[in-house]
């Protein structure tokens, strides 16, 4: 046997970019023999203990599948949702089991909802009423001393913020003169009406983004703040266009909301406490999301003091000349990358409007992705044989994104479905995807998304212990674009502030030292684990430091045991990698997790659901995650047998589909009594049971 050095993992090096805690982790690899070959014969497979018996039950289909493909996947019934109780029976059971990519990602989201919850809780929702409430209170008192011509645009900054603060605190007292706008908008919002037109903004909202869906529920106590954060993040006062022909903006309206910005950004200045809270807001948001698509606070007063206006005159913001020098200024920052304005209208190539906002959006990739591959971009329907076909691509895919984070069976599934059947197609998927994920490392982990995403793309990489195990590759990367998009649909899901799935930390002890009665491995993909813990360590370090965790924290907690199972988990990955025997002590994995489950006081595999992209009509997008299905995989043994053999472990099937409502994850959960069908790509992967 190889003299081998444990290794520890630790990071590399301080991270070079202060402000984004990441900190690379590089396994060092030593790659083994190549593994048996596909097709096997069934002969020649190994069924040791337990694992006889989950081969006997499968069809005379799905064993020749699995023969060939080195994977197939079938369903439970009923469908477990708790890793930990699933791999602990399968233990029970004596049944070779692998700990699945699929099952650590499904507990990287599990930890991201509760750390951001917590966060939410710590940071945003104090500073909430206390930024707008003080914004407010000084927009209405300089509104009262202010000339006739800045009334209009204190009208709309009172207006548009006085949604948010009334929506978490009704007895925010309001202009008489305004009241009107802001109890329209409210009743919009706690309607959520569908498409109308915003009075406070001037154009079209959908107002269905503030039902509650996902994590909520209509009595949830966190609704008021997920409606105010919504309409932030909706309420974008556009300032300039690019172009003369963007329609559906008026120049004097944008003047005016340029006028309402200013003083939004100079009412935060003359407050440095107000500032300083909302900077705290704004850097969390930052580090998670990314920066925002649009103009804040802090970039309009570097702007404006830029273009060499005073930001503490407010009388300066009468004169147009002073105000169009500021639209200027603005029409010269980088343009959005999401265009999310609804009834403004732009042309194939053409630039989003430069807008504001107090709390606005992040264009991550995949944001950038699924927005840029949807009708007029992606041209004219192009199959005049399939007649009954959509004209217009209103909405993307999931596989958009897939071939984003660089999947070949992305791209093919596309071709398949029928999805890419439109002239511009292929070149729009060049264009959004050229950039894919950054090249510069500081911008590749500048937020916990793009690390996060990093990893997704990792997984779909080839690994280097690949050509170590059994497996066919038309299998296996179908396997991996499932559990990519279902790890990535999860991210999405956890993207909406306060609508994160929240248990009640259960205070159990497992032991960790019990004998195990099963072997066991870990899917052998030591790059995409690296990452991982790479992005884990990364989101810990940086709430640590930015005071977003209770000092008996839950999400710490379960954070801090997360990590250390990755970190056995890569260990176990790099010995599979070199295809030798090891000599340490078996993992208890079954009770790892239930620890960490416990500590989050949620099941880790319970079906989730989120809305990433909504048309014009109101229709949205909807990506999930299924419950615990079933993957019967043949993993290769240890020198100097080498077999292949059958192991069993967690499969978290991905989910797409479209509809006029935003569901709840309760909801998308009780749709599994009658299971939604699974997306065409996975075919060739999934066998229902006989």
């Amino acid at each position: 046997m190889r003299p081998r050095v444990l290794q520890t993992f630790a990071a590399e090096a301080p991270p070079t970019d202060l402000g984004s805690y990441w900190q690379e982790v590089s396994p060092q690899l030593v790659v083994g023999s190549r593994g048996p070959t596909l097709p096997a014969q069934e002969a020649d497979v190994e069924r040791a203990l337990g694992s006889s018996s989950k081969w006997a039950a499968l069809s005379e289909d799905a064993r020749k599948r699995a023969l060939a493909g080195g994977v197939v996947v079938t369903p439970l019934q009923p469908a477990p949702t708790s890793l930990g109780a699933y791999y602990d029976a399968l233990d029970d059971a004596h049944v070779p089991f692998v700990v699945t990519m699929d099952t650590f990602f499904a507990l990287a989201r599990a930890c991201l909802g509760a750390a951001l919850d917590e966060a939410e809780r710590m940071v945003l929702a104090p500073a909430l009423p206390k930024v707008l409430g003080g914004v407010l209170s000084r927009l209405t008192s300089e509104r009262n001393e202010a000339r006739v011509d800045l009334r209009v645009a204190y009208d709309v900054a009172i207006a548009t913020l006085g949604v948010s603060s009334r929506l978490i605190d009704p007895n925010v007292p309001i202009p008489a003169d305004v009241q009107a706008i802001v109890t329209f908008e409210l009743d919009h919002v706690r309607a959520h009406a569908g498409v109308a037109e915003s009075l406070a903004l001037g154009r079209t909202l959908d107002y269905t983004a503030f039902e509650a869906h996902q994590g909520l529920t209509e009595s949830d106590p966190r609704l008021p703040q997920y409606r105010a954060v919504r309409w932030l993040a909706q309420a974008a006062w556009v300032l300039a266009r690019r172009s003369d022909s963007t329609r559906g903006i008026d120049v004097a309206e944008m003047r005016t909301q340029t006028r309402a910005s200013l003083l939004v950004a100079r009412a935060l200045k003359a407050e440095p406490q107000l500032a300083q809270t909302w900077a705290r807001v704004e850097d969390v948001f930052t580090l998670v999301y990314g920066p925002p698509d649009d103009l804040g606070a802090r970039e309009l007063g570097r702007l404006v003091k830029n273009a060499g206006v005073d930001l503490s005159d407010g009388q300066a913001f009468v004169n147009v000349a002073t105000v169009d020098r500021v639209r200027r200024a603005a029409v010269n920052t980088a343009p959005a990358d999401v265009m999310d304005l609804g009834a403004v209208a732009l042309a194939e190539g053409e630039a989003p409007p430069v807008t504001f906002r107090l709390l606005g959006p992040s264009a991550p990739p995949d944001a950038v992705v699924l927005g840029r591959l949807v009708s007029p971009f992606v041209g004219a329907w192009s199959d005049p044989e399939k007649t009954d076909a959509p004209r217009l691509r209103t909405l993307p895919s999931a596989l958009d994104v897939g071939v984003l984070l660089g999947s070949k069976d992305a791209r093919t599934a596309l071709t398949e479905d029928g999805a890419d059947r439109y002239a511009g197609f292929s070149d729009a998927l060049t264009r959004a995807t050229r950039r894919r994920m950054p090249e510069d490392s500081a911008a590749r982990h500048g937020s916990f998304t793009i690390s996060y995403l990093d990893a997704i793309a990792t997984y779909l990489a080839p690994s280097a212990a690949a050509v170590t195990q059994p497996g066919d590759a038309a299998a296996q990367g179908r396997r991996k674009l499932a559990v990519a998009l279902a790890a990535w649909a999860g991210l999405r899901h956890e993207g909406v502030p306060f609508a994160h799935e929240v248990g009640a930390q259960r205070l159990e002890v497992f032991d960790t030292t019990e004998v195990r009665r099963a072997p066991s491995m870990v899917e052998p993909h030591p790059e995409a684990l690296a990452k991982l813990l790479a992005a884990a360590r990364q989101l810990d370090a940086a709430f640590s430091a930015m005071g977003a965790f209770s000092a008996d924290s839950p999400a710490k907690q379960a954070l801090t045991l997360f990590e250390a199972l990755l970190v056995d988990a890569l260990r176990a990955a790099v010995i599979e990698t070199s295809c030798q025997p090891t000599t340490a002590a078996p993992v208890a994995w079954p009770e790892r997790i239930l620890a960490i489950e416990a500590r989050l006081g949620i099941m880790g595999a319970a079906p989730r659901l989120a809305v990433v992209a909504v048309d014009a009509t109101g229709r949205v997008l909807e990506e999930g995650t299924g419950p615990i299905d079933e993957a019967v995989m043949l993993m290769r043994t240890p020198e100097p047998t080498a077999h292949a053999s059958v192991y069993v472990g967690a499969f978290i099937g991905h989910y797409e589909t479209s509809s006029t409502l935003r569901r709840t994850d309760h909801a998308w959960q009780l749709s599994f009594t009658s299971p939604p069908a699974r997306p065409p790509y996975m075919a060739p992967l999934f066998v229902p049971k006989e």
